[in-house]
C-alpha cells in the first residue's frame, strides 16, 4: 500500500511538472497572441477551439482512459500477453477514430463557423482539423504507458506538443500580421483587395493570424505524436520476455478487447463530451445571447465597454466573445494542474478495486481528495483575489480589455476551483467501474448553464458576465453530485471537516495576504509589478504555514514525495509536523 501511494504522488509529480512547464510554455504563446491578435482575433481563435474540442473528445477522449483502466488491470493480474494486445487493439482503433474527426472538422469547418454566427473563424478550424488524427494516435500509447504507471512518456510529450505550438504558432501569427500590414503600408491592399484604413486591414487579416497560430498545434501533436511512437520503438516498456512466457493466462481475443475498450470508454468519452458542453454551450448561445443584450440596449453595451461609433454593433459580440475567451485561459489552468492526480490515481485505485481492497481504494480516494484540495483551492482563491493586477502587467497596453477580462475572471477563478475537483472526481468514478454516473451527473450540470446562459447573458446588465455566473453553477453541480456518488460507490469514510475545512482555511488566509498586502504597498505608491510580485510571494509564504499549522498535509504523504523521508524528519526536527 506503501508503495502504490508513493507511486501514486511520484507520477502525480512527473505529471505536474510536465503541466507546469506546458502551461508556462502556453502562457508564452496565448498572451503574446493576445497582443498580435487582439480581442477580435483571439474570439476568431476561442471560436476555433471551441469547435474542435467536440470532435476532439469524441474521437480519443475516453477511451485512452479506457486502455489505462484495461491495461492495469490485466497487469495487476499478470496478464503480460493481454497487455500487449491491447495497445495493439488500441492503435487500430484510434487511427480510424482519428481519421473520422479530421475530416469531420476539416470538411466541416464552413458550416460550423456559420452555425454560431462566426464565419470567419474557418480558416482557424481547418488549420486544427490535423490535430485530431495525430493526438488520437498519440493518445493510444498515453493511455498505455499510463496503465502501466509510467508517466514519462505522457509527460515529455506534452511538453514537445506545447513547444512545437509556441514555435510555430506564434512566429506563424507574427509573420502573417506583418508581411499583411506591410502590404498594406505599400500598396493600400491586403491579399490583393484594397482597405482604407489600418484598422480595415487589421481586420482582415485576423482570421488568417490566428489560423496560423492555430495551425502550431496541429504541428505540435505532429511531433509529439512522432516522439511516443519512436520512443515506443525504441525503448519499449518495462514487461520482459520472461514475463510473457511465465504469464499464466487465458489470452484474450483482440475482438473482446475491442468490445471491452468500447464498453469501458464509450461512458467515459460521453462524460468528456459532457464535460466540454460547457465550453460548446458558450459558443452556441453567448454571441447570440450578446446580440440580444445589445439590441435591448445597445448604449448602455457601448458605454460599459467603451465602445464607441466606430466599432460596428455586429463586432461588439466577437470582441466580448474574445475578452471572455482571454479569461478562459487563465481559468483552464487550475483544471488542468488538477488533472494528473486523477490520470496519476487510476491505476492504483484500479488495481485495488479490481483485487477487492476496499481499504487501499479509501486511502487513495482521500489522498487524492485531500492534495487536490491543496492545490485547486490556493490557485483559484489567490487567482480571483490579484485577477486584476495580473492581467494590468500581462497585458500593459490594453487596459480598456483587462478592464473587461479581470472581472470575468474574479468569478471563473472560483469556477475553476470546482473545475478542478471534478476532473479528480471522475476519475476516480472511472476507476471503480462507474463509467455512467459522470455522464449523467455532467449532463444536469451542462443543462443547468444552457438555461442560465440564455436567461442571463441577454440581460444587458448583465451580459458577458452570465456566461461566468452559469459556469460556477455547472461545476458546483457537477462536483457535488460526483463526489456524493464517489463516497457511496466506494463507500469510504472520510472527515469532511477535516478534509474540506482545513485547505479551504489556509487558503482563505493565502487570499487574505495577497489582497491586503497589494492594498497597503499598494497605498505607499510602490509600482504595479514588484507590489503584485511581493504580494504573491507572501501570500504563498502563508500559505505554506497554515497547511503545516493546521495538518492540511499528513506525515504519510509527505513520505510520498521524492526524498520524502529527510523531509518529513527535517519538519519533524522543526516542529512542522507530529
Amino acid at each position: 500500500m506503501a508503495k502504490q501511494r508513493k507511486n501514486f504522488m511520484q507520477n502525480s509529480l512527473i505529471l505536474i511538472v510536465a503541466v507546469v512547464l506546458v502551461k508556462v510554455i502556453g502562457a508564452l504563446f496565448k498572451i503574446p497572441l493576445g497582443w498580435i491578435l487582439g480581442d477580435t482575433g483571439f474570439g476568431y481563435f476561442t471560436s476555433a477551439y471551441n469547435m474542435y474540442m467536440p470532435v476532439y473528445v469524441i474521437a480519443m477522449a475516453g477511451f485512452p482512459a479506457a486502455v489505462s483502466r484495461f491495461v492495469a488491470a490485466q497487469y495487476s493480474l499478470g496478464n503480460y500477453r493481454n497487455v500487449r494486445r491491447i495497445l495493439q487493439v488500441g492503435v487500430r482503433f484510434f487511427v480510424v477514430t482519428g481519421t473520422l474527426g479530421f475530416l469531420i472538422l476539416f470538411f466541416g469547418a464552413g458550416p460550423l463557423s456559420s452555425l454560431v454566427s462566426n464565419e470567419p473563424a474557418k480558416y482557424a478550424v481547418m488549420a486544427l482539423a490535423p490535430t485530431v488524427f495525430f493526438c488520437c494516435v498519440m493518445s493510444a500509447y498515453r493511455g498505455y504507458y499510463n496503465g502501466l504507471a509510467n508517466m514519462y512518456p505522457t509527460a515529455i510529450s506534452q511538453v514537445i506538443e506545447a513547444l512545437g505550438k509556441l514555435l510555430v504558432g506564434y512566429t506563424a501569427a507574427a509573420l502573417i500580421m506583418h508581411f499583411g500590414m506591410q502590404e498594406f503600408a505599400t500598396s493600400g491592399t491586403v491579399f490583393h483587395q484594397a482597405m482604407e484604413s489600418a484598422e480595415q486591414a487589421q481586420m482582415a487579416l485576423y482570421p488568417f493570424a490566428a489560423a496560423g497560430a492555430i495551425g502550431g498545434v496541429s504541428v505540435g501533436s505532429i511531433f509529439a505524436c512522432a516522439f511516443v511512437i519512436l520512443r515506443h520503438k525504441i525503448v519499449g516498456d518495462t514487461i520482459t520476455a520472461e514475463q510473457l512466457v511465465a504469464a499464466g493466462q487465458t489470452d484474450l481475443r483482440k475482438k473482446t478487447i475491442f468490445k471491452t475498450l468500447i464498453r469501458i470508454g464509450m461512458p467515459i468519452a460521453l462524460g468528456a463530451i459532457v464535460m466540454q458542453l460547457s465550453s460548446v454551450i458558450d459558443l452556441a448561445t453567448v454571441t447570440r445571447q450578446l446580440g440580444a443584450a445589445l439590441q435591448a440596449d445597445e448604449s448602455y453595451i457601448r458605454g460599459i465597454y467603451g465602445y464607441g461609433a466606430e466599432i460596428a454593433v455586429d463586432q461588439i459580440p466577437n470582441k466580448i466573445w474574445g475578452c471572455y475567451g482571454i479569461a478562459l485561459t487563465f481559468f483552464n489552468l487550475i483544471p488542468t494542474i488538477a488533472q494528473p492526480f486523477g490520470l496519476s490515481a487510476m491505476p492504483g485505485i484500479t488495481a485495488a478495486y479490481t483485487k477487492h481492497d476496499q481499504e487501499g481504494v479509501r486511502r487513495n480516494v482521500e489522498s487524492v481528495m485531500r492534495i487536490t484540495l491543496l492545490i485547486v483551492l490556493p490557485c483559484g482563491i489567490g487567482l480571483s483575489v490579484m485577477a486584476d493586477p495580473v492581467l494590468s502587467i500581462i497585458y500593459p497596453n490594453q487596459l480598456s480589455m483587462v478592464a473587461v477580462v479581470a472581472p470575468l475572471l474574479n468569478v471563473l477563478a472560483i469556477a475553476a476551483i470546482f473545475a478542478g475537483l471534478c476532473q479528480s472526481v471522475n476519475s476516480m468514478l472511472q476507476s471503480v467501474g462507474k463509467y455512467d454516473l459522470p455522464v449523467k451527473i455532467m449532463a444536469v450540470g451542462a443543462l443547468a448553464k444552457l438555461i442560465t446562459n440564455f436567461l442571463l447573458v441577454a440581460i444587458p446588465q448583465i451580459n458577458i458576465m452570465g456566461a461566468a455566473i452559469s459556469t460556477i453553477l455547472c461545476y458546483l453541480i457537477i462536483f457535488f453530485g460526483g463526489f456524493i456518488a464517489l463516497m457511496r460507490a466506494t463507500g469510504a469514510k472520510l472527515s469532511y471537516g477535516k478534509l474540506f475545512g482545513k485547505p479551504l482555511l489556509s487558503a482563505l488566509c493565502c487570499g487574505a495576504t495577497a489582497y491586503l498586502c497589494f492594498k497597503l504597498l499598494a497605498w505607499l505608491g510602490l509600482s504595479l509589478i514588484p507590489v503584485t510580485a511581493i504580494s504573491i510571494l507572501a501570500a504563498v509564504v502563508v500559505y505554506v504555514v497554515m497547511v503545516f499549522l493546521t495538518g492540511s498535509i499528513t506525515k504519510s504523504e509527505i513520505y510520498m514525495l521524492p526524498k520524502g523521508e529527510k523531509i518529513a524528519k527535517t519538519l519533524e526536527k522543526w516542529g512542522w509536523i507530529r
